[in-house]
This record gives structure tokens, sequence and C-alpha cells, in this order.
């Protein structure tokens, strides 16, 4: 035998020894979970669910990081490509959410100048009057501003609406009319 083709072989054996044991093999399609597994934290899939660390300032619901920990384990995904998918959704969720909530306020917005444009000057006194008929027959402790401070629609405007609407039928808006008996 030559020995430079004994050196050569050698070289090239050590060189792609190298190489292969830093490879990741193929996963075959009829792979044992213990494969599966194996190859998965090849890929660096965290150990359980529970590594995958997409909420540590814990401001998701439980249930929702507990869904896709299970989701993503199972499907095998590396812990950093987890964590960048659910920095993207948080992103893009917030965004959507920020871009509702403007329009909610908009609308909210619109909805009462038109209604403080259509009442004029008696946009005060109908406050005032909303307010007592919300609280008398609503038989309610809660204000009936705060009771509609959170709302996500023009609910107060239309309650407001309502309200008015039976002020006027029942004889109850005599003060937008400028006094009288009720």
């Amino acid at each position: 035998s030559d020995w430079s083709s004994d050196v050569c072989s050698s070289d090239l054996a050590k060189e792609y020894e190298g190489k292969l044991a830093n490879s990741i093999p193929k996963l075959g399609e009829n792979a044992t979970q213990e494969e599966r597994d194996k190859f998965y934290t090849s890929l660096g899939r965290p150990d359980k669910p529970e590594g995958y660390e997409l909420d540590p300032e814990k401001k998701n619901a439980p249930e929702w990081n507990k869904y896709w920990e299970d989701t993503l384990f199972s499907e095998g995904i590396p812990k950093k490509t987890a964590q960048a998918l659910q920095s993207k959704l948080n992103a893009q969720l917030t965004s959507m959410v920020e871009a509702h909530n403007a329009k909610i306020l908009a609308e909210n917005t619109k909805a009462a100048e038109t209604l403080k444009t259509e009442l004029g000057d008696k946009y005060d006194a109908s406050v005032v009057l909303v307010s007592r008929l919300w609280k008398e027959m609503g038989k309610t402790e809660v204000e009936f501003d705060k009771a509609f401070a959170t709302e996500t629609s023009a609910n107060r405007v239309t309650m407001m609406r309502f309200l008015l609407n039976v002020a006027a039928k029942t004889g109850e808006d005599s003060s937008l009319r400028g006094g009288g008996q009720r």
C-alpha cells in the first residue's frame, strides 16, 4: 500500500468525521418517537414544552402560553424559532388591537360630536337628564358615565339617544323644554 494514499485517506476521514459529528441526520418517514425526539432536540427544541420561555414578563394568559408551548413542542419547533415567532405574533396582534382601538375611539368621538351638534345648547341639560333617568329607572348605583367608561363602541351615545327618547315619550324631558311640570 502506498503510504501517501493512507495519509490522504486518514486526513480525509478525519475531516469528514468532524463534519459528520456536527451534522443533523435527516429524519426518516417511519421514525420512532424516540428518533423524532432526538432529532428535534438536535435542532434546538427544549426538553419540555415549558422550556420555550415564550412569555418571560408573564403578560399573556397562562392558557395562551400553554397552548402555544404544547403546539410548538409537538411540532418540534426549536426554541429560538419559537421565540422569534412569538415576538412577531405579539407585534402583529398588538398592531391589530391598536388599530381596532383607534377605530373605536374615532367612532365614539364622531358619535358624541354628532349628538352634541344635534342637541346644541341642550346638550349639557340632556346629559343631566340622562344621568338622572339612568339612576332612577335603571335602579343602579353606577353613574351613567362610569357605566360606559370602558365601552368599546358608541353605546354611550346610543343609550343617551334611547333615554332621551324615553324621556320625551314619558314627559320626563321637561327640563329640556325650559322648565314646567313633569
